[in-house]
């Protein structure tokens, strides 16, 4: 038997016969709008154009609400129904922006326009230093890339590197200088930055501000990662040293090694960085005193494997007399 139809559109006749189609909904969660498709019974359904939502990525259609199942297009359509667009975060792939920081919101803006797309899939890299060649080409983007015809060669710049046209484009238009000789030439030119159109002085002046407002509780951010990172790496060192060692480790220093890694694991739990700093640094002590009497006990066991070798003393022409057997 036919399906039966959930619009009163569905049923179509013509021809003295009955054709059922349905009509298939888009809900796009706050993204663009997507017309609804009719489709005959048994046929597939066309994937639409993606929609899009500022700051995130379109991540698929689903079946329910809840986003659990996706929907397969090649699956012909039996009745009507809505699919559901699920969205994730554009910045969420990013491991080291922390939502909480002064330019979080300055990051999303130039992402999404296309101005910066961080270090690599996983990092934005927010406290690196802006290099001469970022910068230009964060202005050659506002222009929106126009074309350049070959511009003065500096030695520095190699045609494959990403910012090779923004600085071509940016010392035709006497944006920036790069400070660098001429190869044909052999001049030296100075850096000199002139104001873009692509923000205005209101909007610098703004993002100067915050920067200076910001910039101890920026530092003090940065402070932190840094201790977190130290901890990581010793806890790791730690552990790697205690597994090369094996049993040449007395039971008594392992057990006191593992207790100082343990509360330091413990307090990188939580949010106190002056206790995440001081447990570093007992473990830290630790760890040096285990390995500087190991260190020391190889040595004496290197003297004692030499059998009390002595040798004489050197004869006035300052040459050693020894015995020797050819082999």
């Amino acid at each position: 038997p036919p399906v039966e139809p959930e619009d009163p559109s569905d049923d179509y006749r013509g021809g003295g016969s009955a054709v059922s189609q349905f009509t298939v909904k888009f809900e796009t969660n706050g993204g663009s709008a997507v017309a609804k498709a009719v489709v005959k019974q048994g046929a597939l359904l066309a994937e639409p154009v993606a929609p899009t939502k500022a700051g995130y990525v379109f991540a698929g259609w689903y079946t329910d609400k809840a986003l659990t199942e996706k929907y397969d297009f090649s699956t012909p359509v039996t009745k009507s129904f809505t699919l559901y667009a699920k969205w994730e975060d554009r910045y969420s792939k990013f491991t080291d922006l922390d939502a909480d920081a002064w330019y979080y919101e300055y990051v999303k803006a130039i992402v999404e326009k296309g101005l910066m797309n961080g270090i690599s899939e996983t990092e934005f890299a927010p406290n690196a230093t802006l290099t001469r060649g970022m910068f230009v080409t964060i202005l050659y983007r506002i222009e929106g890339e126009p074309k350049v015809a070959n511009g003065v060669a500096f030695a520095d710049v190699a045609e494959d590197q990403y910012y090779a046209n923004a600085v071509k484009w940016a010392n035709a238009n006497g944006i920036v200088n790069v400070s660098a000789k001429d190869l044909g030439t052999g001049k030296e030119q100075r850096i000199t930055i002139k104001s873009s159109s692509g923000l205005s002085d209101a909007e610098i002046d703004q993002m100067i501000k915050d920067a200076e407002m910001n910039a101890e509780a920026d530092k003090k951010r940065k402070e932190e990662v840094d201790i977190r990172n130290n901890a990581d790496a010793m806890v790791f060192q730690v552990e790697k040293t205690l597994k090369d060692m094996g049993d040449k480790v007395d039971a008594a220093e392992v057990a006191d090694i593992n207790k100082a890694k343990d509360e330091l694991k413990a307090a990188l739990e939580g949010n106190n960085t002056a206790e995440i700093k001081e447990k570093t640094e007992a473990l830290q002590d630790v760890l040096y005193k285990m390995t500087e009497k190991m260190y020391a006990a190889a040595q004496a066991a290197q003297g004692a494997d030499m059998g009390g070798y002595s040798q004489s003393a050197p004869n006035e022409d300052g040459v050693y007399d020894a015995e020797y057997k050819e082999v």
